[in-house]
């Protein structure tokens, strides 16, 4: 996936389907997206909508960590 279908991704799909199922919850708008250290992927910064954000796991950890499982 390139950067800008990631980005896009994250503006149109990600962010409104999670801010839309938080309102629905009547939970505060905040959501952290935990995403793997791959170089297709933006800076966290172009991945932030208020409270609803994306970060990177550190290199190599994902395996570690298992965050799906």
């Amino acid at each position: 996936m390139s950067r800008d279908d990631f980005k896009q991704w994250s503006s149109q799909e990600f962010v409104p389907k999670v801010a839309n199922h938080l309102e629905e919850k009547k939970l505060p708008r905040q959501a952290l997206l935990l995403r793997n250290n791959a170089p297709s992927f933006l800076e966290n910064e172009d991945l932030k909508s208020g409270n609803i954000k994306a970060v990177f796991l550190p290199a190599k950890i994902t395996s570690l960590l298992q965050p799906m499982v």
